[in-house]
């Protein structure tokens, strides 16, 4: 999981507001049990999709687990 989350690091690096990318950092880095790391990409996404409620949630659940 580490190295894919890497590669799709670098994915970002080259496109920075691709929100596919962002969620699937999101998704990867809260599976692999980086809190702090899933809700910096999710605050990303929600900067760039800011009136999408279930991203606003996301950000939510996240917070309340750091």
């Amino acid at each position: 999981l580490s190295g894919a989350i890497r590669i799709l690091e670098h994915a970002l690096e080259q496109h920075p507001e691709d929100p596919d990318l962002l969620f699937t950092l999101v998704t990867f880095n809260r599976d692999a049990g980086n809190k702090s790391a899933a809700l910096h990409y999710a605050e990303k996404l929600q900067e760039l999709i800011p009136d999408n409620p279930d991203i606003a949630q996301l950000v939510r659940q996240l917070q309340d687990n750091n």
